[in-house]
């Protein structure tokens, strides 16, 4: 202040000039608050949580079915959107794959936003995840096990899914909430936003029982329409070499710039 007063010519000369080491040091009052100031990786929620999260709420599958699907059970190229072929569920106490819980195999489109999370993961989080490229046979999303010869070949249990969605809860400050809830808000909001309940239904149940519903084939075209109702707000990107991967390219409109590992912003 006094240089610019200086320079000002409102006064003569700088009163404020010190020699060198005439200042204390600066000093933290908190000596160790560096020590915790830096946000590391492992506080970051995994993208194999993330997305295992993205199936359960925006396909309102059961937990065990989530855990049961294989990469070769999703189908990329179906149109108007892909599709979940639900065929089996994973049963924690047994340790095994079984029948669904209505023996009924069912079909889920893959709704737009859901499409594009898997898109990224299976081009990239699954390789970076488990150190290979995943195969039809795989899990869609294996559990991370810390075993060298699991080699992403392990299922999720319902009580690592649920302390973990726990976990989670508690760490974005939201209230406690169920593993199964994930499945009661995709059907509330897809209904809320206006799907209609007796074609939901057969995507979140199943063929509907009934002599005429067993001689009937619902059209994907309706099915789909119905899905996609659901408003989900996420940023809207494009990646062009993804378009028949994701099963709808007409949602996504700016490109993704894999040199700098990010979604260009969207010009206006």
């Amino acid at each position: 202040m006094f240089r610019d007063a200086q320079v000002e010519e409102l006064v003569d000369s700088n009163p404020c000039v010190l020699r060198k080491g005439e200042l204390p040091k600066m000093r933290d009052k908190d000596p160790t608050w560096r020590v915790g100031a830096v946000f590391v990786r492992s506080e970051l929620i995994p993208v194999e949580r993330r997305t295992f999260y993205a199936v359960l709420f925006l396909g309102g599958l059961r937990f065990g079915e989530v855990s049961a699907l294989r990469v070769g059970r999703y189908d990329r190229n179906r149109q108007p959107l892909g599709c979940l072929l639900v065929a089996e569920s994973y049963d924690t106490k047994t340790k095994k794959v079984g029948p669904l819980k209505t023996d009924t195999p069912r079909e889920v489109p893959v709704h737009p936003a859901l499409a594009r999370i898997l898109a990224t993961w299976l081009l990239e989080g699954w390789r970076a995840t488990f150190g290979r490229a995943p195969g039809p046979d795989d899990l869609l999303i294996p559990y991370p096990d810390l075993r060298s010869d699991a080699d992403g070949r392990t299922f999720w249990r319902s009580d690592t899914c649920r302390k973990r969605l726990h976990d989670d809860c508690m760490l974005l400050g939201f209230r406690h909430r169920r593993t199964h809830d994930t499945r009661r808000t995709f059907i509330t909001l897809a209904r809320s936003d206006g799907a209609r309940d007796d074609v939901l239904k057969w995507a979140t149940h199943g063929r509907p029982e009934g002599i005429m519903n067993l001689y009937s084939e619902l059209p994907w075209e309706l099915l789909s329409g119905e899905v996609a109702k659901l408003k989900v707000d996420l940023t809207r990107a494009e990646v062009i070499e993804l378009r028949q991967a994701i099963g709808a390219p007409e949602f996504f409109d700016t490109p993704f710039d894999s040199g700098r590992n990010h979604w260009k912003q969207k010009e206006k």
